[in-house]
């Protein structure tokens, strides 16, 4: 037999040894949204709210709180948690309830569940221009996330983040339209910024729609 006929026999041979048909791979996770009962974040929201209409743009700040209450199986019988949303108008003086999020880890992703509407919110491994669907659980349009950048240092007004994973969600602008969602992650923090803007100007009109950021103020991570 051709020797180089039998080292390639031998090479597919290990191959198909080496790794069993139906071993499920696991990727490799990085702590970007941690999870444990008791964690909160605040956050602080600049909304600015375009009117058309009345050719007017009305300015709000408000204060959101995620805290982590608890745990319980879902109906996957996997560990979930609840997270409590309040939200502030007072610089987080004072707080109301908002409603209940849901989130839970496994070894593919991170998902969260708000207002029955359940989004992958994290997709691991976690690799440079890596792509997926957002809305793969829900009955919403397809929308796709992917990382660009990936353990770089984020600065806000108050903090350094070393490491940080950046989210693209949508970036469209034309002379009609500006649609823009990112999302950014630290290490052993979770989110720390969200950007959002869905803007439509009309030509010699007010522009109309929102636009809002979100940053992290305070946590006990």
């Amino acid at each position: 037999m051709n020797r180089l006929l039998i080292i390639l026999i031998s090479l597919i041979s290990l191959s198909y040894w080496g790794c069993k048909p139906d071993e499920l791979i696991i990727p490799k996770k990085i702590s970007l949204s941690p999870i444990e009962t008791g964690k909160y974040i605040i956050y602080h929201r600049l909304e600015l709210n375009h009117d058309a209409f009345n050719s007017q743009t009305d300015t709000t700040n408000y204060w959101i709180k995620e805290s982590i209450e608890s745990s319980f199986l879902d109906q996957e019988n996997d560990t979930a948690y609840r997270l409590q949303i309040d939200h502030s108008n007072d610089d987080g003086l004072s707080w109301g309830f908002h409603h209940y999020a849901f989130i839970k880890e496994d070894d593919f992703g991170i998902e969260r569940t708000d207002f029955d509407i359940k989004k992958v919110k994290l997709s691991f491994p976690v690799e440079n221009n890596k792509r997926w669907d957002i809305n793969m659980f829900n009955n919403q349009d397809a929308q796709y996330g992917y990382y660009i950048r990936i353990d770089e240092p984020f600065y806000t007004d108050n903090s350094v983040f070393d490491k940080t994973v950046t989210i693209k969600i949508a970036d469209r602008q034309d002379i009609i339209f500006t649609q823009f969602e990112e999302e950014i992650y630290a290490r052993g923090i979770g989110l720390i910024q969200r950007q959002f803007k869905d803007i439509e100007t009309q030509p010699g009109k007010y522009k109309d729609g929102i636009e809002y950021t979100e940053t992290l103020l305070q946590t006990n991570w």
